[in-house]
């Protein structure tokens, strides 16, 4: 069975997401959930509903698209919809998949669509590709599925894999070149000495992470990237 993406537009004119509405119903795999003149309740929605795409207005009362974006969701793809011209650049710093200007044809509006679902496929695949990594212990390669990391550790030229089933695996290495290895989404440094799994841990302060049952340190080099990458997950 063929994914359908699940598609809703904020704009505070009713003709415009009535428009949005019918381009979707002529795409086959897209489908139109909702659309909303009120940012606010457009964000209550995204918190209880999965969405792929977002057909955003800036110019509305209240909330404008441009703040939306901000406190979107990030796996929400974005594509900015205005008759202003001149919000472009700041709509591509907030990382918008497209930028169409009103009026706009169903054509134009098919290929931003279609944009976001190449992103999203590219995306899904590349997590389903990177499950797990090849390391070379004593002469022979060993696989290692990345969501039984905890976190990383280094000691001079050998960093130390831990495990959630709490077994080690140390090889030579080093923490900044194997680190170059993992996604970046998943894996973050926090220490000279050690990476860790974001999803893996169970508390952090400024100053420190739990994981498992050991405690880490976050050092000041890294702790305003790792606050960032908390807020973001």
């Amino acid at each position: 069975m063929a994914k359908h993406y699940r598609l809703i537009a904020i704009d505070d004119e009713t003709p415009s997401i009535r428009l949005i509405e019918r381009f979707c119903s002529e795409i086959p795999h897209l489908q139109f959930l909702e659309g909303f003149s009120s940012a606010h309740k457009a964000l209550d929605f995204l918190s209880e509903n999965p969405v792929d795409i977002l057909l955003l207005d800036i110019e509305m009362s209240g909330m404008n698209g441009l703040e939306f974006a901000k406190k979107c969701p990030k796996n929400v793809k974005i594509i900015f919809s205005t008759a202003f011209e001149q919000f472009a650049i700041e709509g591509f710093n907030l990382s918008a998949v497209d930028y169409i200007l009103k009026p706009y044809s169903a054509d134009r509006f098919n290929q931003a669509v279609e944009k976001a679902i190449r992103i999203i496929e590219l995306e899904s695949l590349q997590k389903i590709i990177q499950e797990e990594i090849v390391v070379k212990v004593n002469y022979s390669n060993k696989k290692i599925k990345l969501d039984n990391i905890l976190y990383i550790e280094s000691l001079d030229d050998n960093i130390t894999i831990n495990l959630a089933n709490r077994d080690s695996i140390t090889f030579r290495n080093t923490l900044k070149a194997f680190t170059q290895e993992l996604p970046a989404a998943r894996f973050m440094r926090i220490h000279r000495s050690y990476v860790i799994a974001l999803d893996k841990i169970n508390s952090y302060q400024k100053n420190k992470v739990v994981i498992g049952e050991k405690e880490l340190p976050v050092s000041i080099q890294y702790k305003e990237a790792f606050l960032n990458a908390l807020n973001n997950q």
